[in-house]
């Protein structure tokens, strides 16, 4: 699920570049703009949100605490539990750190920057037309 989520972000961040884009340079928008470029950043979106929770697959591990046999059935109750050695180690410490800033901290600085310009530079044509 959180890998949907970050594509979702990641989706609204070129929406936002989108119209950014189609605000400043005017020009440049129809050129940018086409269906492929649309389709290119879809996909990009939803293969970075899933690359980067491919190792979280790895954080955990299953086991079975509670195992009672009877005589034609067997019941083995699960649970699953942190597996230290990858979540201790130093490249899983700094996968969280850039996974926080990539999808966390990254996109909020894009989104609050674009959206301000955006909002500036409609306001400034909107005094223009008065």
């Amino acid at each position: 699920i959180n890998s949907f989520m970050a594509s979702s972000v990641y989706i609204i961040i070129c929406m936002t570049i989108n119209r950014y884009i189609s605000i400043y340079r005017p020009t440049h928008f129809h050129r940018l703009h086409t269906f492929k470029n649309a389709q290119i950043h879809i996909t990009l979106s939803f293969l970075a949100g899933i690359l980067l929770h491919i190792p979280l697959c790895f954080q955990n591990h299953v086991v079975c605490l509670d195992q009672e046999h009877d005589h034609h059935d067997a019941t083995c109750s699960w649970q699953a539990l942190e597996n230290e050695d990858i979540s201790q180690s130093t490249m899983f410490r700094a996968y969280l750190v850039v996974s926080e800033i990539l999808l966390r901290f990254g996109p909020i600085t894009v989104l609050a920057s674009l959206n301000t310009l955006i909002i500036y530079k409609c306001q400034k044509i909107a005094k223009r037309r008065q």
